[in-house]
């Protein structure tokens, strides 16, 4: 059985998990380069400062907001508008519908380049398991706002009790 199929028919608790943790996964491989090869990062002077925040307002921006409105800019819209506007199927140009909303993704994290870069491959990661659950569009939209809250649950946590 192909992988994309085997993904497709994961209970949605496994799809969720998986999905989640090849989040983490990918931002670890990222970070690990960003070490080993000692790149330097450049800040945005731009970048909101969540420290003025407090606790209740940063859990409904980061774990409620964030998944929902992202979920809905960045994998259903881009979904839909590629969909009514490209000549071919989707599953003919999949890699060029991940390509642009991963960019899109990772461009409205502009707190540094190395996060752009990191929220991109999260954002294409995003973008395929939509894709993977598009026939069912309902489901689809939450099993993704599941993955995107779970995703900024480590940061929140880290934030809130550890900085």
């Amino acid at each position: 059985m192909k992988i994309r199929k085997r993904l497709q028919e994961l209970k949605s608790v496994y799809f969720i998990l998986f999905f989640t943790a090849l989040t983490y996964i990918s931002s670890f491989i990222l970070n690990l380069l960003v070490e080993f090869f000692n790149i330097p990062d450049i800040y945005f002077a731009t970048a909101p400062k969540e420290s003025n925040h407090n606790t209740v307002l940063l859990f409904l921006e980061v774990i409620i907001f964030a998944p929902l409105f992202e979920t809905l800019l960045h994998q259903v819209l881009v979904y839909k508008i590629f969909d009514k506007f490209s000549n071919l199927e989707i599953k003919k140009n999949e890699y060029l519908l991940i390509f642009f909303s991963a960019l899109f993704f990772g461009l409205i994290h502009f707190y540094s380049v190395i996060y752009i870069f990191n929220t991109f491959f999260i954002g294409g990661i995003l973008m395929y398991a939509y894709i993977l659950k598009a026939k069912n569009k309902n489901k689809a939209f939450i099993l993704l706002i599941i993955i995107h809250l779970l995703r900024n649950l480590y940061p929140f946590i880290h934030k809130v009790f550890f900085d």
